[in-house]
């Protein structure tokens, strides 16, 4: 484990080979150590391991020790995530060692298996499910004075909030790990804390933040593990963001191949696909061919929400007619507000404004484009609010606002937030469901709001009123 922590990799085989030859007929107790250090080899040292973490050959129930159990439990849940099996059993695993972990565990896997479990949640788009389990870990860690846990901890919190669209707090919670430890003494860990550190510097538009994370130096080995992985990719979006297509669309295959070699190609891990297709989009290249991938990536999602699901049906709906488009746009905008990423949110909204102001429906588009702005602005991603409404950005900076309608300040709070609902673009339907009230009290009170507001449709209702969403929305 040492050494291949430290990028020893030759050491690290070495020594492996000697204990596989040692165990040819082991106890069952060593049995079942064995295995659980192989499938954690598979899924976080593939270059190092004997075979495919679901190619397993288990040792007799009850035979694994009490400080190889979780171990055994946690790295076989992340094999079933990264291996096509069953997602919610996976994440049931997941959850049980969760419930038992603590980061004062003195046993050489008590916190690796840990955090084991918390990643089977991310990699199972479950990053909601996994916060309060990473942030009573951190917490622990803290109180206890445990500080590489809390380095680690603090680094899958980061990742956590990465992927909730937290842009700040991910940032911050990837900065306080690297204040723990600093990157050489992650060694080929450092992959984790850099790669959101350089995501979220890339998200809110601060280039050279990113650029100057990606200069820490970190070792070649660290591109033969699942860290490594998580690397490609935040250097690949950086180079894609700074219009360096080629070198981004390298990282991004680089990663395939890795993932494809190892059997860990699943795009809860790094949805490579979706990064390359929108790399090809961008540079103006096949985009059938862009198309083919994001569907491939959308076939072995399957159907269920998830917040890699949105991402992908935004990127499809860029490469579709624009009926098509609005459609698919919809669908990512409900899927990402459901699962919670308010950072993929703001994109698929941007994107949705653009679309309604191709089919020259430009009140409808400012009304979305208002909304994108808060969900941006909210999640720290500066400059895609430049790009969606640079009025309202240097507004912040002290210009004065557009004044509140005449007539605003007649309606009633029930009309009030009735209205809101309907200036960010919510059908009757939707606001009467958000309301808890019926669809035909909704448009009721839409008409007295027409009518105090002086206009005849809703694409007319001014933008300002979205000041005045619930909070629930």
């Amino acid at each position: 484990v040492t050494l291949s922590h430290h990028g020893r990799t030759d050491d690290a085989a070495a020594a492996l080979q000697r204990a596989r030859r040692a165990g040819a007929d082991p106890q069952p107790r060593e049995a079942a150590e064995l295995h659980a250090v192989e499938m954690w080899l598979a899924c976080t040292h593939p270059r190092l391991a004997r075979r495919g973490p679901w190619e397993p050959e288990p040792p007799a129930a009850g035979t694994a020790g009490p400080h190889v159990r979780p171990l055994l439990t946690s790295a076989a849940a992340l094999a079933q995530v990264l291996g096509q099996g069953s997602v919610e059993t996976a994440v049931a695993e997941a959850e049980h060692v969760l419930q038992a972990a603590r980061p004062s565990d003195a046993t050489v896997w008590g916190v690796e298996s840990a955090l084991l479990a918390l990643y089977t949640l991310v990699y199972a788009d479950r990053p909601e499910a996994a916060q309060p389990w990473c942030e009573r870990l951190l917490e622990e860690s803290l109180r206890d004075g445990q500080t590489v846990p809390q380095a680690y901890f603090a680094a899958a919190r980061a990742e956590i909030a990465l992927r909730c669209g937290e842009l700040t707090s991910a940032a911050e919670y990837a900065g306080h790990a690297l204040s723990l430890l600093p990157p050489p003494a992650w060694g080929v860990a450092a992959g984790l804390p850099l790669s959101v550190l350089v995501l979220a510097a890339t998200a809110m538009g601060r280039h050279d933040e990113a650029a100057a994370h990606l200069s820490e130096p970190t070792p070649e080995a660290m591109f033969h593990t699942r860290y490594g992985l998580h690397y490609l990719h935040a250097r690949g979006r950086h180079y894609l963001a700074t219009d360096r297509y080629y070198a981004a669309a390298a990282d991004f295959l680089s990663c395939r191949e890795l993932m494809t070699q190892w059997g860990l190609d699943m795009p809860g891990l790094v949805p490579w696909r979706t990064c390359t297709a929108e790399t090809w989009l961008r540079q103006g290249g096949d985009r059938n061919e862009a198309r083919r991938l994001v569907n491939e990536q959308l076939a072995k999602l399957g159907p269920g929400a998830s917040r890699t699901r949105g991402c992908a049906l935004r990127l499809l709906a860029a490469l579709s007619s624009p009926h098509n488009r609005m459609q698919l746009l919809a669908e990512a905008v409900a899927i990402l507000e459901e699962r919670g990423d308010q950072w993929e949110l703001a994109r698929a909204l941007a994107d949705q404004s653009a679309a309604h102001r191709e089919l020259r429906a430009h009140r409808r588009a400012w009304t979305v484009a208002r909304r994108a702005w808060h969900v941006a602005k909210a999640c720290g991603a500066e400059e895609l609010c430049e790009e969606l409404l640079p009025s309202r950005t240097r507004s912040e900076s002290g210009e004065r606002e557009e004044p509140p309608p005449d007539g605003l300040g007649t309606l009633t709070d029930a009309e009030r937030r009735a209205a809101a609902l309907a200036a960010a673009g919510h059908t009757n339907r939707e606001i009467a469901a958000r309301l808890c009230i019926t669809p035909s009290t909704i448009e009721q009170h839409l008409t007295r709001v027409y009518r105090k507001l002086n206009v005849k449709h809703r694409r007319d209702l001014p933008p300002v009123l979205q000041a005045y969403l619930p909070d629930s929305a």
